[in-house]
């Protein structure tokens, strides 16, 4: 919101300026026709002045702030954990993606898993234990809804690309409804699940990061102690 009044702010100053150097304009041609010159000069020159600075601490804003993302550690029937080879990253990594502006991470994770995977809400499901407040949408709660909370949130201490400060990932939970579904993404190959042995020879050799294993020992854990 704070952007949009920006903009508008600055909509109405050029529509007040404008009038304004009509007006002077109007005036100094009939009396002083050189004067009239300069000021036009002048007031171009500032309006185009207040324009970049405008314009530059819009970009400065997108582009040199912090950037976020969302993960998800998908389940299969037999608790394996669903990996990708990320793109970027060149290694094996939970599903996710960028979380874009005017987004809620429940709504980026939906999203990101729709476009890359092809994997539709009726998939796959939150596990109520890692996510609290899904399964407490009753009672008298008037007009709101409480969506799941991330199971994990980190932030990644490497460097970041162009001007980002820091990168956080908002991680989840989920359990496919059933196991035959179709990931055939060309991109993303290859796609397929691990359990925790497969996961630990994959760090030892560098196909994937020690937090995703991290994260899948606290899942299991959990399996261990309460079925999924």
């Amino acid at each position: 919101m704070s952007k949009v009044r920006v903009f508008i702010q600055f909509v109405v100053g050029v529509m007040i300026v404008g009038i304004l150097v009509n007006l002077v304009s109007d005036y100094l041609g009939n009396h002083y026709r050189s004067v009239e010159r300069i000021l036009i000069e002048l007031t171009l020159a500032g309006v185009l002045i207040w324009a970049l600075i405008l314009i530059t601490e819009v970009v400065l804003t997108r582009f040199s702030g912090c950037r976020y993302a969302v993960e998800a550690l998908i389940l299969n029937s037999r608790d394996e954990l669903l990996l990708w080879r990320h793109p970027y990253h060149k290694c094996m990594l939970p599903p996710g993606g960028r979380v874009k502006r005017g987004e809620f991470p429940n709504q980026a994770l939906r999203s990101r898993l729709q476009e890359r995977l092809g994997l539709g809400p009726s998939q796959y499901r939150f596990d109520g234990r890692f996510h609290h407040g899904i399964n407490e949408n009753s009672g008298n709660l008037g007009e709101v809804q409480r969506l799941a909370a991330p199971f994990l949130v980190q932030r990644e201490l490497h460097r970041q690309r162009a001007f980002v400060k820091s990168h956080y990932d908002f991680i989840y939970v989920l359990k496919l409804v059933a196991d035959d579904i179709n990931l055939d993404l060309p991109r993303y190959s290859p796609v397929h699940f691990v359990d925790i042995e497969a996961l630990k020879e994959m760090v030892s050799q560098g196909r994937t990061y020690p937090d995703v294993l991290d994260a899948y020992r606290r899942i299991l854990n959990a399996s261990a102690r309460e079925p999924l």
